[in-house]
């Protein structure tokens, strides 16, 4: 199952509630955010950069499969599996 699309907004506040203390401070909540936001930020600078001329429909397959592939590993290491 895919996920729906939505508001990079959307997404923080979602993340927010599934992941941090609702009592968290104003400072942890801002520097959470930053971070979020820079994550996405990233991506979309990867994503652009796939669709230049000089990268290969099939590079940029390969290269999301990566980033999936380490995303994966790294949940399954935060979560101890």
């Amino acid at each position: 199952m895919r996920a729906k699309l939505e508001t990079i907004e959307g997404a923080w506040k979602r993340f927010r509630e599934m992941v941090i203390h609702p009592e968290a401070p104003p400072e942890q909540l801002d520097e959470m955010q930053k971070a979020f936001y820079g994550g996405i930020k990233w991506m979309l600078g990867q994503m652009e950069y796939m669709g230049e001329p000089q990268v290969s429909e099939e590079s940029g397959i390969l290269h999301l499969e990566l980033l999936k592939e380490e995303i994966e590993a790294y949940r399954r290491s935060a979560a101890g599996d």
